[in-house]
């Protein structure tokens, strides 16, 4: 069989090679990141002087250096960074949807609205569906959630139940707390 030979993957293993990926990535990504923040929050208040700015490229460069020179702070970075970009991108996607049915106006997101009024449980919802990807994707785990993370799995952590019974019950809690839900949401006149 004749093999083809694509330059693209050609290119990429040799910039890959090179350490593009494990140096160079992580370094612009975090020291971008650092930079941002100590600007946006102006910590040592010189958002009118040079000053503060040479002082925050300085913090940022020394802790991108640093993550840099941890490996295994990269090799999280590796496996954390195309998971929560997946998220973004599915998150991006719902928001696409909802604008495209015309639910991006303020009786659907505004403050009285349902999603308005639980726009905090939604939060935490995200974060720790977040963090769940986080602790899925590092090699060792964040020590709380990796349990939680293994249920979910249906890896039946701490000898709770096998993976059938774990399947099982989180498809009877769907069939019967989905169309409780919907039911309740379509009900709900918005008054107190």
């Amino acid at each position: 069989m004749v093999e083809i030979v694509n330059p693209l993957r050609n290119g990429i293993e040799i910039i890959e090679a090179f350490g593009f990926f494990n140096v160079v990535l992580p370094f612009i990504l975090v020291y971008a990141l650092v930079y941002g923040v100590l600007i946006k929050t102006d910590l040592f208040n010189f958002s009118k002087s040079s000053q503060g700015q040479n002082v925050s490229n300085v913090i940022a460069l020394a802790t991108a250096f640093f993550v840099v020179a941890s490996t295994d702070v990269v090799n999280q970075m590796l496996g954390v960074i195309p998971q929560a970009t997946f998220m973004l991108i599915v998150i991006l996607f719902i928001l696409m949807i909802f604008a495209m049915m015309g639910l991006s106006n303020d009786s659907w997101f505004g403050e009285g609205s349902v999603f308005g009024k639980l726009k905090g449980i939604f939060a935490l919802v995200i974060v720790g569906i977040f963090l769940l990807m986080i602790d899925a994707g590092s090699p060792t785990g964040i020590p709380g959630l990796r349990q939680i993370n293994e249920i979910l799995l249906g890896q039946g952590a701490f000898g709770l139940a096998s993976p059938e019974a774990l399947g099982t019950l989180i498809g009877v809690s769907l069939v019967v707390l989905v169309p409780v839900a919907v039911v309740l949401f379509l009900t709900w006149s918005g008054k107190d």
